[in-house]
Formats: structure tokens, C-alpha cells, sequence
């Protein structure tokens, strides 16, 4: 020692085993030549103050974990993550090796789960209020110390737990208003060092951080199921306004067709009824390009952009517009002819189109007013306003513009605020696309929209499509091809007997003999008996046998027969699928499509 003075702190071991703390000082005693010859020994045991230093500094820890797990649990918007995470720092914070953390439901505590020897188990049990532990503290709302008693109230059958607890605890955690929304336990084997009134004042504290995690989860659950039913019950209404609008295209598509027959049937004698067939026909196909977008829209319909002179599509719409507003309507147009094309699919263009003008009939109400229709040519720097209608830069370029301006009521800026939103409607009832949908067709189409209204004032809408280089494609609408005749025996299966009769008649007028099948069995039957066909017309959908696998057999029995097959959808094939096919339609078609497809597979090699 170097003849100085010593002093620490020394831990010692009793007889009996226990350790035991002591501050001492050693005083060396120095002899004639400076060397220790006897030490003497000061000491007093410190053993509680060491105690009480080291339950000061777990007690400092388990502050600090306190504090991250509520920071923590904060972050937290699952229940299942939350009680999980409030056992774990239970266990953190007590040294005990098991815990297990319950939720009310229904009126009992349930545990699902609970954590041992660093793993979780499965533990289904439930307790009513005042049975148990658990239901003893939920009631009660006061924690429980078991105090070296044997520990109860986590055990079920099979038992998850072990049995012989000698020590436990379980706090309830209470919601601000002091409702019980579970209770958090832990247990441990009675070699443990038990629980003490310490550590059931940190499990409280660890309970209402979990209380606040806990409603926190529930209300932002609750928010997220009200948020859903609201969504589902504004799909519901948003599918009424787009069936009522959809029943009122077609209702103006009807009577529009049975205007036309009508006036056919009347003028059958003096030789105009062709006229007005022709009528039927091009409404007949606006009513085909209404389902295709339909199709389209759910996913299941294929649309090809087309360069499209504006004020062709719009002045072909102006006898089907004139029905579709009221009556105290009167619509101008100043469509000039020298415009650019644009790209666009023209049956959605005709549907944003047809919907504008009906929203402006709407919004002249009563009253008698008028609806301006027109188009120009516009570069981006010429236009009064550069941003669209939801605050969006326009970019730099030339387009065609298309204007549906009326003298209505206008609309204050709260409607305009919210009139893109999917399911907001100013309507009772559904008359046509919603701005929300025609919005997406205008997006899809690389278009703009601008916005101009006030009370009292009137609407102007103004669409902006990017001026296209290419010529117009011309629309065969109204062009009457020459009918080609064929002869021969033709097989044709169809499960729906109107399209099948009608197209049998087509075919008888095209010069063919038709044998008609009600599915492909019985296509298959009749083929097989013969004699044979020059061609199968077959539906794609029918009962016993669809189209496809009728293909396929008929390939196989006679490979030089042609097969042609058609539907009401689109239908994409594979290549092996395309094999066995010599054609394809798509329903509703045009005699003249039927006639060319029947010339092409059948006519002599050397007719023109």
C-alpha cells in the first residue's frame, strides 16, 4: 500500500450467503524504516444505502423506458401492436418472465396471447367483470399485488401459464373518462424476487400510456370504418346518378329509334322509309359506342384513339342534343370547318359532350335561355386564364377548343370548389356522367378543362385538346355498301333466338342456306350429320359449349372449314386461340361489316 491510506467500497459475502456492502478505510502502521508493520481497519456497513442507490438507478431506467414506450405506442394505430408492445415493456420494466395484456369486448376482458420464455403463445380465455383477477380489477378499477400469495387469473384450459405462481400483478388501464378498456398482467414462478408497490406504480404509468395509444387506435378505427361506409354508401348513390343517367341516354336513344320506325312505317310507300332506317341504324350505333364506353369503363372494353375533326363530331350530335334538353332550350352553334384534328376516342368525346349540354339545359331550370356550342383555335399564351379548372398550369401549345357556355343560374364558388369531386351532385336525381367522370375521360384524352361561373351569370365550361397533325378518319356512317351475294350452306349458334333469327335473316339475304343451332352441342350434332358447311358463325358465350371449344373440335373434324366467331364484349385471344379462328365481330355490328367479313373468307379468289 505503499504506506498510504485506503479507502472504498467493498462487497462481502456473509456465512449464511448473503452480500453485504461496506465503506472502510485502511490505515497502514509504519515502522522505524518507513515500512507498514499492522494495518487497523475502519468500516461501517452501507449495504441500505447501496440498496437504495441501486433502486434509484433501475428505478432511472425504468423511467426512461417508460417514457420511449410512450413515445412509442403514440406511433402506434394498431390494438393488437399496441398491447403487444405494453407487455414487452411490462416485462422490461419488472424483470418478470411472463405477461399477457387483455381488451374489453363485448362486456369481458380477452386475452389472445400471451408472452413466455421470449416467445408469445396463444391463450383464448375471457373473464366477466369480477371473476378473477381480471375481472376483479376491471371492476374494481384498482391494480392487484399478489404480495408472495399464489398468483391467479391468467390461466385457462390448456393452461398457456405455468401454474404455480408465487407472486403477480394486474392493473387495469382505464380510458380518461375511467372506463375500463382492459387490464395489463404479469405473473412469475415463486422463485421470483416478486413485485413491489414500486413497481405497480410504473405498470399504472405504462397503463394510461397504453389508454391514450389505446383510444387513439379506436377512434382512428372507428373514422376508418364510418370513412368506409361513407365512401360505400356515396358508390351506391354515385351508381344511381350514373344508372339514372345512363337510363336517360338510352331512354333519348329509344325514342329516337322509335321515332325513326315510326316515321318508316308511314312513309313506306312513297319510298323515304330507307331514309329514316338509315336513322335507326347510325342511333343504333350511338347506343353501341354508349355500352362500349360502358365496357370501358369497367375494365373490360377497348377504346382506339382517332384523329377527329371537332366540329364534325359535335354537329353530328345537334338532332340527338335537341331532344336531350328541355324544351325551353335553344341551342347555337359556331362550328367552324378550318380546324385541326384532334386525337380522341369519339364515343367518349360524344358522352362528355352530350352531358355538358344536359348540364346546362339543367341549369336554365324554368326557364327559357340559350346554349352556345362553339369551337377554336387557341394558343396557350391567347388564353385568358392559364390554369384549368382545378388549378393546374396549362402547358405551352395550340389548341382546339371546344365551348359549352349557357345563360343558367350559375354557380356559386363552394359548388365549384367541390363540383369535380367524385360524388358530389347538386342533382335530385342522375341525368348522364358526373363531372368527376367526365373529368377522367378528359385526362385520358390529354385534355383541359376551364371553368367560368358566378350566380346569376351563367356557366362556361371550355375543353382544350392538343391540336393533332393528322387528317381526319373518315366515318362510314350513313354510306351504303353495295350488298355482296354468296351461296352456300352456313351453320350459325346463338343461345339468344332474337340475335340469331335476325342474323339468319341477313345471311338468307346474302344468298346463303342457314342451318341455326341453339348452342355448340348442337352446332357440333348438326355439323357432324352434314352435309357440309362452307362456314360456322358462332356466338363466343353460350351454354353446354362455348364458342371457342366448338372452334377448336370443328378445326379438328374438318380443318378447311371457316369459323367465325363474335360477341357482345371485347374479346382479346391468344395465339393458339387465333388459330382456329377466320374471323371476328363484335356486337352490335353492321350488315355491311357482316357482308365484306363473308365476301373476304368466301368470294372466288379471282371476283373483285
Amino acid at each position: 500500500m505503499e504506506g498510504r491510506v485506503w479507502r472504498g467500497e467493498i462487497c462481502n459475502r456473509s456465512k449464511r450467503g448473503a452480500h453485504y456492502w461496506v465503506d472502510a478505510t485502511i490505515v497502514p502502521w509504519l515502522g522505524p524504516d518507513g515500512e507498514p508493520e499492522r494495518f487497523m481497519a475502519l468500516r461501517k456497513v452501507i449495504t441500505e444505502r447501496k440498496q437504495a442507490e441501486e433502486r434509484a438507478r433501475r428505478r432511472e431506467e425504468q423511467l426512461e423506458v417508460l417514457l420511449q414506450i410512450s413515445r412509442d405506442l403514440n406511433r402506434d394505430l394498431d390494438q393488437s401492436v399496441v398491447l403487444r408492445k405494453v407487455v414487452l415493456a411490462a416485462l422490461k420494466l419488472t424483470g418478470a418472465p411472463c405477461g399477457a395484456a387483455g381488451v374489453m369486448e363485448q362486456g369481458k376482458v380477452r386475452f389472445a396471447e400471451c408472452h413466455r420464455e421470449g416467445a408469445w403463445h396463444p391463450m383464448v380465455v375471457e373473464f366477466e367483470p369480477g371473476e378473477g383477477v381480471p375481472g376483479t380489477v376491471i371492476e374494481s378499477r384498482l391494480p392487484y399485488r399478489s404480495e408472495g400469495k399464489p398468483g391467479v387469473g391468467l390461466e385457462s384450459e390448456p393452461a398457456p401459464l405455468e401454474s404455480d405462481f408465487a407472486w403477480g400483478a394486474c392493473i387495469p388501464i382505464l380510458d380518461w373518462d375511467g372506463r375500463s378498456l382492459g387490464c395489463l398482467g404479469i405473473q412469475g414462478p415463486s422463485s421470483g424476487a416478486g413485485i413491489t408497490e414500486e413497481d405497480v406504480a410504473l405498470l399504472m404509468g405504462l397503463g394510461n400510456a397504453a389508454s391514450v395509444a389505446l383510444v387513439n387506435a379506436r377512434d382512428i378505427a372507428q373514422r376508418e370504418t364510418h370513412r368506409r361506409a361513407m365512401e360505400h354508401t356515396q358508390k351506391l348513390e354515385s351508381l344511381g346518378v350514373q344508372a339514372g343517367g345512363i337510363a336517360h341516354d338510352f331512354n333519348n336513344l329509344l325514342s329516337a329509334i322509335a321515332g325513326n320506325v315510326a316515321l318508316a312505317q308511314l312513309h313506306e310507300e312513297d319510298g323515304q322509309a330507307a331514309h329514316y332506317l338509315e336513322n335507326v341504324n347510325t342511333t343504333i350505333q350511338r347506343a353501341a359506342d354508349l355500352t362500349h364506353q360502358l365496357l370501358a369503363y369497367a375494365g373490360r372494353g377497348r377504346s382506339e384513339r382517332k384523329h377527329v375533326q371537332l366540329h364534325t363530331l359535335v354537329g353530328g350530335m345537334v338532332k340527338l342534343l335537341k331532344v336531350s334538353v328541355s324544351k325551353m332550350a335553344r341551342i347555337h352553334l359556331d362550328l367552324p370547318s378550318h380546324l385541326p384534328t384532334i386525337l380522341a376516342v369519339p364515343s367518349e368525346l360524344q358522352q362528355v359532350v352530350m352531358n355538358l349540354v344536359i348540364n346546362a339545359s339543367d341549369a336554365l331550370g324554368e326557364k327559357e335561355g340559350d346554349i352556345f356550342l362553339t369551337t377554336r383555335l387557341a394558343e396557350q399564351e391567347q388564353l385568358p386564364s392559364k390554369l384549368d379548372a382545378e388549378g393546374r398550369t396549362i402547358p405551352l401549345g395550340t389548341y382546339v377548343c371546344l365551348e359549352i357556355r349557357d345563360t343558367g343560374c350559375g354557380m356559386p364558388t363552394e359548388v365549384q370548389a367541390r363540383i369535380f369531386d367524385p360524388f358530389f351532385t347538386t342533382k335530385s336525381t342522375g341525368r348522364g356522367l358526373g363531372l368527376s367522370a367526365i373529368l377522367g375521360i378528359l385526362r385520358h384524352h390529354n385534355a383541359w378543362i376551364q371553368l367560368e361561373s358566378a350566380p346569376g351569370r351563367g356557366t362556361t365550361f371550355t375543353l382544350l385538346f392538343s391540336a393533332a397533325s393528322g387528317p381526319a378518319e373518315m366515318q362510314e356512317e350513313g354510306r351504303m355498301e353495295p350488298c355482296w351475294m354468296g351461296h352456300g350452306r352456313v351453320l350459325l349458334a346463338d343461345d339468344e333466338v332474337d340475335v340469331r333469327q335476325s342474323t339468319a335473316d341477313l345471311l338468307r339475304r346474302f344468298g346463303f342456306e342457314v342451318v341455326e343451332a341453339r348452342d355448340g352441342a348442337e352446332a357440333m350434332s348438326l355439323f357432324a350429320a352434314g352435309p357440309p358447311f362452307q362456314l360456322v358463325l358462332t356466338d363466343l358465350t353460350m351454354p353446354q359449349m362455348d364458342g371457342l371449344e366448338l372452334a377448336r373440335l370443328l378445326r379438328r373434324l374438318a380443318p378447311e372449314v371457316k369459323v367465325v366467331i363474335y360477341s357482345g364484349l371485347p374479346f382479346e385471344l391468344n395465339s393458339a386461340a387465333m388459330a382456329d379462328l377466320s374471323g371476328q365481330l363484335l356486337k352490335p355490328f353492321k350488315w355491311q361489316e357482316l357482308n365484306q367479313l363473308m365476301k373476304r373468307l368466301l368470294a372466288p379468289s379471282d371476283e373483285p
